[in-house]
């Protein structure tokens, strides 16, 4: 795993004065391999746009990622190009939860694409079960996730994103849906994948207050 940089990234959306108050925009930035970072800003300051950039979703910026000495995204960069980078480097949640609604929730974590090359093993079915036991999950992992709640699609959508090895991992404002008691529980399985990984952390959120022990705070 390799060291991340930003280098003056900026969305084409935001006006001058936002970039000049942003800690992200705009800046050099560099990222430890395993380093925990929590963006948090106002809605509309381009939170959910800095994850989807890492991972390819988003083009409409300047600047440019790289992961040790190489570029591995830019603006105008072909989306096929970054499908090996996402498969090797990340995995996330974002707002939209990206569920299939027509699959159960077991189906849903099946989805995910084979892991690139890596010396780190996925967890076991036994393990995501103890997982989905401990986040309220386990006993309509049987259904159609399109009668899941908001706060229980949120949930398989963070379980779904550790099921497999990362180096780094993209949450969007990740307990947005979620009540206290099972904001708790999500953060220890947060944690617990982190350390199993040794991966980083991208979060987002409006908020300063860190929920993830550890995290080096940008305000964005």
């Amino acid at each position: 795993m390799a060291e991340l940089y930003f280098s003056k990234l900026r969305p084409f959306f935001l006006p001058d004065e936002w970039i000049l108050l942003s800690e992200v925009w705009g800046e050099d930035l560099r990222f430890e391999p395993g380093e925990r970072i929590q963006v948090h800003g106002p809605s509309g300051r381009g939170k959910s746009t800095a994850l989807k950039i890492l991972f390819g979703l988003e083009d409409q910026f300047a600047g440019e990622v790289r992961c040790g000495e190489q570029s591995v995204i830019r603006a105008g960069t072909p989306p096929a190009e970054h499908l090996p980078r996402r498969r090797a480097d990340f995995s996330a949640v974002f707002q939209e939860f990206y569920l299939f609604s027509h699959l159960t929730g077991w189906e849903n974590l099946q989805t995910l694409p084979p892991a690139a090359s890596s010396d780190r093993l996925g967890f076991s079915r036994e393990q995501l079960h103890e997982f989905a036991d401990n986040l309220n999950l386990a006993d309509i992992l049987d259904r159609s996730t399109e009668h899941y709640s908001p706060g229980q699609k949120q949930r398989l959508a963070l379980l779904r994103a550790i099921a497999r090895p990362f180096d780094w991992l993209l949450l969007d404002e990740p307990f947005s849906h979620i009540d206290e008691a099972n904001v708790r529980t999500a953060v220890e399985v947060i944690v617990a994948a982190l350390t199993h990984y040794r991966a980083g952390l991208f979060i987002t959120g409006l908020s300063a207050e860190a929920r993830i022990p550890g995290v080096r705070r940008l305000a964005i």
